[in-house]
């Protein structure tokens, strides 16, 4: 945000909003203010709208005798800036804003304290090690007990020997996904899980999938990628209150920290090609871990699986594998990786095969890319 003063007591506010989507090409660029106009429907196809938002906007915008534009590059992302005149009332400096949204962030109080909960036990199903890693890793301080099972079929018979305060488990998995596996364990015998809240992992974060999964029985469910935040908050909200220890307050030392976290910050400056920021978010900021995560994808290439079921036309675990890699994509912050295994997820979904015989090759290209990169990166000091 930025003014122009071409008067004494007036102001041309400038207003500018960037993302990095799939942009809109010249073409669309023309008509994406026009009412009822959705731009490149089939890639779009899966989202919801109207297509009045930009419109609705730009009648505001001109009400208010300004103007919108949008600049655009396809693939990249794009660009809106809005401009519309202000009278100035008073002209006395207001200060940086970051200066005092700074202030104002120490002055507000944690709202919760550290989840501890060393008698807790816990199990989470996913079939991809990198997930596993990240929700271990993320409730590493909180002492719990934690069991993985990189299948269904693993997770029934973990869960029939050993009771567990939360089961996690994941929706789309090969062979049995989550809710074959849910309805298995309801049906088992002296099963010692048959009241554990089951709450569902998925990267389906749709409107209505919540209440969905509620009415097939799971107690609750859970985003992916998974955040620190929201999955303590979830495992506080269903662990038994007689789990949970108040913290410790540990005191601080001077350990050489800032020597650490200045060489893990000094790696990921190699990363240029990917959003830290988004995968450090998703690491709780810590940049040690969101190495190790990198390390994990980078080891869990699924190249021949993606193209043994290309080959056989195996289009349903083929979805599954594109589901999984939009999840984990979107983790380490290849975002634009990510964007395009969701577009072939759907396609499968919507059975589009000439969508995904057009898009194969592109995609593994794009997916190799970010993998030789990363093999590069990291080898450079490991």
């Amino acid at each position: 945000m930025q003014g122009q003063r071409p008067e004494n007591n007036s102001l041309l506010l400038q207003v500018s909003v960037r993302d990095t989507g799939i942009g809109i090409t010249k073409e669309n660029c023309a008509k994406l203010f026009d009412s009822f106009q959705r731009v490149d429907e089939e890639r779009n196809r899966n989202i919801e709208g109207t297509g009045l938002g930009l419109a609705i906007t730009m009648q505001i915008v001109e009400l208010m005798h300004g103007s919108i534009s949008v600049e655009s590059e396809y693939g990249k992302g794009s660009t809106f800036r809005v401009e519309f005149p202000q009278d100035i009332v008073d002209d006395c400096p207001v200060g940086k804003f970051s200066t005092k949204i700074n202030s104002v962030t120490r002055e507000i109080p944690q709202s919760q304290e550290e989840l501890v909960a060393p008698e807790g036990k816990i199990l989470v199903v996913d079939d991809m090690d990198l997930n596993l890693k990240v929700f271990c890793g993320l409730l590493k301080q909180t002492q719990l007990q934690i069991d993985t099972a990189s299948s269904g079929r693993e997770a029934l018979k973990m869960a029939g020997r050993k009771k567990y305060h939360i089961i996690f488990l994941d929706h789309m998995m090969p062979h049995m996904d989550g809710i074959e596996t849910f309805r298995a364990l309801k049906q088992m015998e002296s099963n010692p899980n048959a009241d554990t809240p089951v709450i569902m992992l998925t990267a389906n974060a749709i409107s209505g999938m919540r209440e969905q999964y509620l009415q097939d029985g799971f107690t609750d469910y859970l985003s992916k990628p998974v955040q620190g935040i929201q999955l303590k908050e979830m495992i506080r909200k269903y662990l038994p209150r007689e789990c949970l220890q108040t913290p410790e307050k540990e005191e601080e030392h001077g350990t050489g920290e800032n020597d650490t976290v200045k060489s893990a910050s000094e790696k990921l400056a190699v990363f240029d090609f990917l959003d830290t920021k988004t995968g450090l978010m998703y690491c709780s900021d810590s940049e040690e871990f969101y190495l190790e995560i990198l390390k994990t994808y980078l080891e869990n290439d699924k190249t021949q699986l993606l193209v043994q079921c290309y080959t056989q036309q195996d289009w349903k675990q083929y979805g599954i594998y594109m589901h999984a890699l939009k999840s984990t994509s979107l983790s380490i912050g290849a975002d634009q990786l990510a964007e395009h295994a969701r577009d072939m997820e759907m396609a499968v979904k919507e059975g589009r095969p000439d969508f995904v015989h057009r898009e194969h090759d592109r995609f593994l290209k794009e997916y190799k890319e970010i993998l030789q990169k990363l093999e590069a990166a990291i080898s450079s000091f490991y």
